[in-house]
């Protein structure tokens, strides 16, 4: 009873909280299980032929899954958010449609991928015969995950425009809770890999059922006013910022390409150390950036000036918080493998330390980029993305090719940081026009007052 009270309080706590720290508290713990996952897979597998395999084909998987994620989540929020007026019953039947139509999208955009990752595979002449089946095999069995992440990104965001920021956050605990529970049991080769990868299938797979239960649950205490529902521009904005993020998150991808024939546990050592830099940046535009996005689409179109002023507090409030959690996490890192050792879980301590290093040097431009990319898709001016994400890849994938040959896998981690803060420019040139622009429509003379950083 004790506990259960104790719970209760905690959930009344974070209930009564601003929706960016219920955000913040449900990406914290949603997120804690999937940081740690990789590290104790190494751990259990140690560093190498295994784990890179893991790793790679996880990769190939998460290009698809982080565009499709992105894109839905983004632009299900004011699609939703409309089709509310109608009524609960008209957003769930417009739920349940988007979900069939984002499985045909997941199918068709996983296939040409999964095709392009086993050629990939196959061409790694380092790698065994039996460590390139094994990549090929996990390739297929993360098509399940790919498609199970389209349905969960739909539902996320349609909770989202419900101002349900915790639990579907939250929930995201349980794609790999159900392998890391199993890590100790799990077998130091190629089925233990397959067994871990089918396990967290199975736990996004259910987090899809407790969102599905959830939306039904809030959708009945929806009142609409009878008008009809709108036509949806799901389709029309989606498109942009998809091929955007298609060369984005193809970088990642490509890092751990060129990093593939640089000895084992090279591509394990990159992921990892992506992995610790990522969790300061997902925790910032999972909180802060989602609200103020859901937040800059009411003000672009009734308060333009208070929508400049208040990208810029944003702005300032972020790079304050990213420069502090680079310290943060450099600090963490530097400390944990000092203290460790030669060997950090079945790392090369001193290698891991550095990687971390550079690439949280990069968090500023992160958060920049990830913040411009929200406010563009808001004010739905996502035309010039990408443009940027060609650029972005083209310095990155020079960075990674002339960096690894001259510094290995760290040269592949400064091109990333390299790449971020000069999208980082282009997206901060971008939104000051594009704010001088909606002030000028409302009050002609503020279009000659800078906002960005004043």
């Amino acid at each position: 009873m004790a506990l259960s009270g104790a719970g209760a309080a905690v959930a009344a706590r974070v209930h009564l909280a601003s929706p960016s720290v219920r955000a913040l508290v449900g990406t914290s713990l949603g997120s804690l299980p999937g940081f740690l996952l990789p590290f104790a897979l190494s751990w259990r597998l140690h560093a190498g032929r295994l784990t890179d395999a893991y790793f790679l084909s996880f990769a190939v998987a998460t290009f698809v899954a982080t565009i499709l994620s992105n894109v839905f989540e983004v632009n299900m929020i004011p699609a939703a958010a409309s089709r509310m007026r109608s009524g609960g019953d008209s957003l769930v039947a417009f739920v349940r449609t988007t979900i069939r139509h984002s499985l045909t999208i997941a199918t068709v955009a996983y296939v040409p991928t999964a095709i392009a990752g086993i050629i990939i595979v196959n061409t790694r002449q380092t790698w065994t015969e039996s460590q390139k089946h094994l990549c090929i095999i996990l390739i297929f069995i993360f098509g399940i995950y790919i498609l199970a992440t389209a349905v969960t990104s739909i539902l996320d965001g349609t909770l989202y425009a419900l101002k349900q920021f915790f639990i579907p956050t939250l929930s995201q605990c349980l794609r790999t809770l159900l392998p890391l529970v199993f890590i100790t049991v799990t077998e130091r080769n190629e089925f233990g890999v397959i067994f871990t990868a089918s396990l967290l299938v199975g736990g996004e797979l259910l987090r899809a059922l407790c969102l599905i239960k959830l939306l039904r649950t809030k959708a009945r205490h929806i009142q609409g006013d009878g008008s009809a529902a709108p036509p949806s521009r799901l389709l029309a904005a989606s498109v942009p910022l998809a091929l955007s993020l298609m060369i984005v998150t193809a970088s990642p991808v490509v890092d751990k390409i060129v990093a593939s024939p640089l000895g084992p546990g090279s591509v394990t050592v990159l992921e990892l150390a992506e992995k610790v830099f990522f969790v300061p940046v997902m925790a910032m535009s999972s909180s802060v950036i989602l609200v103020a996005g859901s937040r800059w689409v009411a003000r672009s179109q009734g308060e333009p000036n208070a929508l400049a002023r208040d990208f810029n507090r944003v702005l300032k409030r972020l790079i304050a918080l990213s420069i502090l959690a680079a310290v943060i996490v450099g600090a963490a890192t530097t400390v944990a493998t000092v203290v460790s050792g030669t060997r950090f879980l079945g790392l090369h301590a001193s290698q891991f330390r550095v990687l971390v290093l550079i690439l949280v040097a990069g968090l500023p431009g992160a958060v920049i980029i990830t913040q411009g990319a929200r406010l563009m898709t808001a004010l739905q001016r996502t035309r010039l993305l990408p443009l940027f994400a060609v650029s972005a890849f083209g310095v990155n994938l020079a960075g990674d090719v002339v960096g690894a040959h001259y510094f290995g896998v760290d040269g592949i981690a400064w091109a990333s940081t390299l790449f971020r803060y000069v999208n980082a420019g282009l997206y901060l040139w971008t939104c000051a026009m594009l704010l001088r622009t909606i002030a000028a429509v409302a009050t002609p003379q503020s279009a000659r007052t800078p906002f960005l950083l004043r």
